[in-house]
């Protein structure tokens, strides 16, 4: 048994990125079938930089040139794929070798088709052992927003993403850097094009709709590393409104509604403030406070 992959990137000015990312695609031991470009670029479009990585050896190559936000893009991406897994992976991305591969074989070994999605293993994760790290850290832990555990939701709506594992581990969030769908399930939920963009929290939010219905995995034996690249970014001070009104409206949507989960959401409001002030973005305070006031 074998499965159609198509690889779909969501870019904007990263021709660079593309290039390495295109790199780590041509050597591949199980290349994609299709790889489908939403570009909103400015600059030149991609078709020719594909063909010149990629060469003759290449998947079939589609560039959609089209402005719109992230989860726009990622639904553009998954209508014009035409294959069996769409595997969404960031511009700014390097993957190993077995990565395609390790993704294909997990999803044939799933024989009921129940399996919604996979991540794969990021093996240069943030973290460190710095101060500031370990302080950001303990608010994120302490206040309710994103932080290492084991792939499941906390009351704010906010993931505990897995980092690492040994065996596949069954989770309820997968990272937007790299999620595998099953078209035939995605299809029926596809991402929010609602969400503002910036820090669009749209990995968060599809990932709380399908984990209910659906089991997700992390699978370590896809491995790639994500450089988190910030050119052609959202302007800090859109997206830290951004992620205020993204985080409510998901949990407004998906989580239930009672005095704990309210509480930590404010909580994670709370701690976000703390990073911009720690962060010293002082003309960002006025656009997040007024979004928390706002929401």
């Amino acid at each position: 048994m074998s499965l159609t992959i198509c690889m779909v990137v969501v870019t904007r000015d990263r021709q660079e990125e593309v290039r390495r990312l295109l790199q780590s695609v041509k050597e591949q031991v199980r290349i994609p079938d299709k790889i489908v470009f939403i570009d909103s670029s400015e600059s030149s479009p991609l078709d020719k930089l594909a063909a010149d990585v990629l060469g003759d050896v290449g998947p079939k190559t589609e560039v959609i040139r089209e402005k719109c936000t992230l989860p726009v893009g990622r639904n553009i991406g998954a209508r014009a794929s035409g294959c069996d897994i769409v595997s969404y992976i960031d511009d700014d991305t390097i993957l190993e070798p077995q990565y395609f591969a390790a993704v294909e074989d997990f999803f044939c070994r799933d024989m009921g088709r129940a399996v919604a999605g996979v991540e794969g293993e990021i093996t240069n994760p943030p973290g460190g052992s710095s101060l500031r790290q370990l302080i950001r850290t303990s608010i994120n832990l302490l206040l309710f927003l994103n932080c290492p555990g084991k792939g499941y939701f906390r009351h704010s709506g906010w993931p505990r993403p897995l980092l690492s594992s040994s065996v596949p581990q069954r989770v309820a969030f997968i990272s937007g850097s790299n999620m595998s769908f099953r078209y035939e399930i995605l299809k029926r939920f596809m991402f929010d094009e609602d969400l503002l963009p910036g820090r669009s929290h749209e990995d968060v939010e599809i990932c709380q709709r399908i984990s209910k219905h659906h089991p997700m995995y992390h699978l370590p034996a896809a491995r790639l590393q994500h450089l988190e690249a910030v050119k052609a970014r959202t302007p800090s001070a859109a997206s830290a409104a951004s992620t205020v009104f993204n985080s409510r409206k998901a949990h407004r949507k998906n989580m239930p509604q009672t005095a704990k989960t309210r509480w930590a959401l404010r909580l994670s409001f709370i701690g976000l403030f703390i990073h911009l002030v720690m962060a010293r973005r002082v003309n960002d305070l006025g656009p997040f406070l007024l979004a928390v006031l706002s929401s």
